[in-house]
């Protein structure tokens, strides 16, 4: 029954002024200037025609198999097309089915006091008069009621399992859209049922996974004993199975792997079976992606939206096409990725991983869930990594992710973490010696907190998207400054009162503070600058079309390479070459010196471990700078130069060296490319006029030609196959390596055909002058 409102509504407004906006103190301002959109087709969703068929589609009713399968497939294709940041409502909601299953499910929630009873949960619309005519018993009706819904329970758990995982670590609006719904007006619950901590809609929260597995295992039971052509009773299982299997991909977040050493692979066999469901299904994609023939009129539509009290415009229905195929890549890649994880064994294998297959390939392309499921299998709410015994807290008593990731680069042991080693570098009393070793630890702590904040902030960039990931490096290379100076001024005071940290001796013998905190600090701080950078160049950031600013950006993070590869060569080798020198020259000397006695076996004792364990570990890590580290960054270097020099060659010969005219002076626009890294003091950020000074007086096609030459033997210098136990498989670093070489190639090509039409334009320039000569 509806009520004829026309003439109240007119007579309640006929003392308003025609210009004036009508609004009551009750209502917020984004609600009042809503009402300006009535009657605008494009914003008024109570604008929306409904067919016939969608207004009274009846969810209750029996259908044939085919037409099962065909709603179970666009279903999976509204739920990827939620993936990919479209609309809960133009996707899985647009579905009759899924709105009545939830309606009913909020309306027996309430009825129960928030306590839902699933067998409760069925397909019916009390607004539709049942009809009589309906066999309940009929195959096809239990196809509906019985295997559809089960299908159905089952996506609605997948739904509400995302939209857990979303809140933690994707981006709303960026990654996915799930919280823009007023689910007490689309619903019709009470204002006793809202639950103000989950600001979006509830999908079957309530209900536990094994409950949803039951009906959808008694479902697949039930299609075995009926008498229905085996291929569809095929797909049909294949889909439900597919369901399952979808929803177990949760469970791998309580995995827990183990950092430090390799393990056996468990609870993957699911993703298996889900590919090998999904190859089955992959043969139908086109042929049942051009015929909605089997799926029922109105049973998807936009009919959901004229039910909705938000302000979200009327749009149409978006269901990705090629879902199998869809599916199939994202199961791929988490397998690909826990496979990987159970593979690693050190905290370089850990980094590399995160750099290369994972950070790198973070495209448009990459499942949503995927990326937000690897961030929560990486880094924990107990902030362990991996689910391992190896944490990010600033506590040196459990296993510490700081140090290991610090002794992947300077060798260990680091002596800040070995408290009983502290000892010999404290002199006097017993009780004075505990007040040092107290004093050294409570300065150290909260500095190894600080820098554990930051490597979980670096341990939740890697699986955002690449826009995500540009702002939180932003962010990063302002959190390791800070961090490198509470680094230098721990190390250098805990040296100068109590002598400890590590130490270096250069062949002479003469000592001094090694800073192998800072030094770590310092390189991580110097690879998330040139992150930084790179991630602007490959977003169009610096604008390639404006190449005075590209320029700029080249010369700058050339800058920053060659900063890196003098660390390496410098600081880092000394602080390793160090740990090599005492374990074979110090030690034995200090023991040649001692007298027979516990001291001197104790001494002896150490020096056998050391060179058996720490001496092998020290000599890989070295070469491995030596023939990865170095000889990469220094070809990344060389390239820098090489793109620099290309660009000021081709602004040269165009006559483009400053910015355009009207707009701003150079100076103003270096500064501007540079505010990101103006904050950092270390390595100080170059002046406008050391950068004007570093441009060459005369960029040539030889010189860039000689620069890429060295570029290319650099890269033959960089040894990935000699050093594969720092990487878990070097499929993605080799791709990478091979996407560098592809663009030297790239810049050689430019330089030829550049220098071919210089040539040409200068042999057609002589022959003129000879004609006219003649």
């Amino acid at each position: 029954m509806f009520e004829d409102v026309t003439e109240a509504l007119w007579e309640s407004v006929s003392d308003a002024m025609m210009t004036q906006v009508v609004h009551n103190q009750a209502f917020l301002l984004s609600e009042w200037t809503r009402a300006l959109e009535v009657g605008n087709e494009k914003l008024d969703t109570g604008m929306l025609f409904v067919s016939s068929e969608e207004g009274s589609f009846n969810t209750e009713l029996p259908r044939n198999s085919m037409e099962i399968i065909g709603i179970m497939h666009k279903l999976l294709r509204g739920y990827i097309a939620w993936l990919e940041n479209h609309s809960i409502t133009v996707t899985v909601l647009s579905c009759r089915y899924v709105q009545n299953i939830l309606e009913n499910y909020y309306k027996e929630s309430e009825l129960n006091d928030g306590v839902p009873k699933l067998d409760r949960i069925i397909f019916k619309i009390p607004q539709l008069l049942e009809s009589s005519e309906i066999n309940k018993s009929s195959l096809e009706y239990l196809l509906v009621n019985q295997v559809l819904r089960a299908f159905v329970l089952g996506l609605c758990k997948m739904i509400d399992s995302t939209i857990n995982m979303a809140r933690w670590v994707l981006n709303e609006a960026e990654d996915i859209t799930s919280r823009n719904l007023d689910k007490d007006a689309l619903f019709g619950i009470g204002k006793d049922y809202q639950e103000e901590s989950r600001p979006f809609i509830d999908f079957f929260h309530s209900f536990e996974l094994d409950a949803i597995f039951k009906e959808i295992d008694g479902s697949i039971e039930w299609i075995g004993c009926q008498n229905i052509p085996a291929d569809l009773s095929k797909r049909m299982i294949a889909y439900l199975n597919l369901m399952k299997q979808m929803n177990q991909i949760f469970s791998l977040m309580e995995i827990k792997f183990d950092i430090q050493n390799k393990q056996p692979k468990t609870n993957m066999e699911f993703l298996f079976h889900g590919l090998g469901n999904l190859s089955y299904l992959v043969q139908f994609d086109e042929s049942i992606e051009d015929d909605d023939g089997n799926v029922p009129k109105g049973a998807f539509s936009r009919y959901v939206q004229t039910t909705i009290n938000n302000g979200n415009i009327p749009l149409e229905l978006q269901l990705t096409k090629n879902v199998h195929a869809k599916l199939k890549a994202m199961f791929t890649d988490i397998k690909s990725y826990i496979e990987y994880e159970f593979e690693i064994e050190t905290s370089e294998q850990l980094c590399n991983f995160l750099r290369y297959d994972i950070s790198h390939n973070i495209n448009p392309d990459y499942s949503v869930l995927a990326r937000g499921l690897f961030q929560m299998i990486l880094i924990r709410e107990d902030r362990l990594v991996l689910g391992s015994d190896v944490t990010v807290d600033g506590s040196i008593v459990r296993p510490l992710m700081v140090r290991l990731l610090i002794e992947s680069l300077v060798g260990g042991p680091c002596l800040v973490f070995e408290p009983d080693m502290w000892v010999p570098g404290i002199q006097g009393k017993p009780d004075y010696v505990q007040t040092v070793k107290a004093r050294v630890l409570e300065l150290l702590v909260p500095v190894l907190q600080e820098i554990g904040s930051v490597v979980y902030h670096d341990l939740a960039l890697a699986a955002n998207n690449r826009c995500r990931q540009r702002q939180l490096a932003n962010r990063s290379i302002i959190l390791w400054d800070s961090a490198q100076m509470q680094c230098e001024q721990l190390e250098t005071s805990i040296w100068d009162f109590a002598r400890v940290g590590d130490e270096i001796t250069n062949a002479k013998g003469d000592s001094s503070i090694g800073l192998p905190l800072l030094s770590w600090v310092y390189y991580c701080k110097l690879c998330r600058m040139l992150d930084l950078g790179y991630m602007a160049l490959e977003l169009n950031i610096y604008d390639p079309s404006k190449l005075f600013e590209c320029e700029i950006l080249w010369w700058y993070l050339g800058y920053l390479e060659d900063q890196l590869v003098e660390h390496l060569k410098g600081r880092v080798r000394l602080i390793i070459d160090s740990k090599i020198r005492f374990i074979e020259i110090v030690l034995p000397k200090r023991i040649k010196k001692l007298k027979a006695g516990a001291k001197k076996n104790d001494l002896r004792t150490q020096h056998q471990n050391a060179v058996a364990n720490e001496l092998p570990n020290l000599k890989d890590l070295r070469k491995y700078h030596e023939e990865f580290l170095i000889p990469q960054h220094g070809l990344m270097h060389q390239l820098c130069k090489a793109a620099r020099d290309w660009c000021f060659l081709v602004m040269e010969k165009t006559n483009n060296t400053t910015a355009p005219t009207g707009q701003t002076d150079m100076k103003h626009i270096y500064e501007l490319r540079m505010k990101p890294w103006g904050s950092i003091g270390v390595p100080e950020t170059p002046t406008y006029e050391q950068y004007v000074n570093s441009h060459p007086t005369h960029s040539t096609i030889k010189s860039i030609e000689t620069q890429l030459t060295v570029c290319r033997a650099l890269s033959a210098k960089v040894n990935i196959d000699g050093h594969k136990k720092a990487f878990v498989n070097t499929t993605e670093v080799t791709k990478w390596m091979s996407q560098i070489n592809e663009s030297i190639d790239m810049y050689g090509q430019h330089v030829k055909s550049y220098q071919e039409m210089i040539e040409t334009v200068h042999r057609d320039n002589m022959s003129g002058i000879q004609d006219e000569s003649q």
